[in-house]
């Protein structure tokens, strides 16, 4: 038995005996990525003083989002790995998911990608956003949707996009982006 099944078989294990964190995972892996979304929505329209700041980094979370995404559809081109709940007969899925192909772990990696834009400027909240995006990738494992391989994988991922976005991508695409999204933004919801 590898790494990867023996770890998520302890945890669906875990999951079995101990069902009062099933409901709690189940609704972090299923809904958790909105928090994402609501915190961008808060940091677009309401960050005050910083607003230029803080909008840089919404469109630098948005491009890197996409960039990773795009790596991952890539890898999941040529590499489908299957999920948990398809190769290991004692894990039962605690969420409904196809059958996509598991590494990476987009969850994971999308999550981390955004957590790391908001660490590069400081925004307020990131603390409590790396948490929740440590427990939104655990609760993908947790629930029998992927293995802990998948969200490794997808976190170096975040990391190497995040370094190309900053490097490479912030003054030629971001800031004309943050200029263009604000314009329309701001005429669509002008106070």
């Amino acid at each position: 038995m590898n790494f990867d099944s023996f770890l998520v078989k302890k945890i669906h294990r875990f999951s079995a005996r101990h069902r009062g964190f099933n409901g709690v995972m189940k609704a972090v892996a299923s809904y958790g990525h909105g928090a994402f979304l609501l915190y961008a929505v808060f940091l677009w329209f309401f960050s005050g003083t910083r607003r230029v700041k803080y909008r840089r980094l919404c469109v630098a979370s948005l491009l890197s989002v996409v960039m990773a995404s795009f790596i991952s559809f890539l890898i999941g081109r040529c590499w489908q790995r299957k999920r948990p709940f398809l190769v290991e007969r004692s894990v039962k899925p605690l969420i409904s998911h196809k059958a996509t192909p598991s590494f990476p772990s987009n969850h994971g990696m999308n999550s981390l990608a955004i957590v790391l834009s908001l660490f590069h400027g400081k925004a307020p909240g990131r603390f409590f956003l790396a948490v929740w995006a440590v427990l939104l990738a655990f609760s993908r494992v947790y629930t029998g949707v992927h293995y802990v391989t998948d969200i490794i994988g997808g976190w170096v991922i975040a990391f190497g996009i995040h370094r190309l976005v900053y490097r490479f991508f912030y003054t030629p695409v971001v800031v004309p982006l943050t200029v263009l999204f604000s314009f329309i933004s701001d005429k669509i919801f002008r106070k």
